[in-house]
């Protein structure tokens, strides 16, 4: 059979046996695949992706058990994936979901965050947003009020402490 799977042209005997198991068995899949909670589009995704990975490694199939054994042995594995990568996204949706919502209070308005709330990627973020913007504004300065800019609103020295400094 491996050799017959080899030749992909539409006359081929092998065709006609890939035709065949999945007339035989798509039925029996479908089922296994509502009985693992797949809606109907999951469901046939789930039973052709078991096929492709059928027909791909068929040489791995050593007659050891029935074929529609072997099938549903990656009906399962395939399930098992599918389930960790919908998990996955649903995760991933769920905490941007999360942090939308944190932005919005019980009314549905914007709620600005303060530093506290924040999450450190967060406050990362708009760190260094700032600190792009202060650069850009501060490149148009001359050095003289690039430094009292610095002085005063950087380290926090007073208005005339910086400018007797500057004296």
């Amino acid at each position: 059979m491996t050799r017959l799977i080899q030749d992909p042209s539409k006359n081929s005997p092998a065709v006609q046996v890939i035709e065949d198991l999945i007339d035989r068995y798509t039925d029996n899949l479908m089922r296994g695949a509502f009985s693992l909670g797949f809606p109907d589009t999951e469901a046939e995704e789930l039973v052709q992706a078991t096929f492709v990975a059928f027909i791909e490694g068929y040489a791995r199939f050593q007659n050891r058990s029935q074929v529609l054994t072997y099938l549903f042995g990656i009906l399962y594995n395939k399930a098992r994936e599918t389930r960790r990568l919908h998990n996955r996204h649903v995760s991933i949706d769920a905490a941007v979901e999360a942090a939308f919502d944190s932005h919005f209070d019980s009314e549905a308005h914007w709620d600005k965050p303060s530093m506290e709330s924040m999450t450190e990627v967060e406050k990362k973020a708009q760190t260094s947003a700032i600190d792009r913007l202060l650069q850009e504004c501060m490149e148009g300065l001359s050095t003289a009020m690039r430094m009292a800019f610095t002085l005063k609103e950087v380290e926090g020295v007073l208005l005339m402490t910086s400018a007797r400094l500057s004296i």
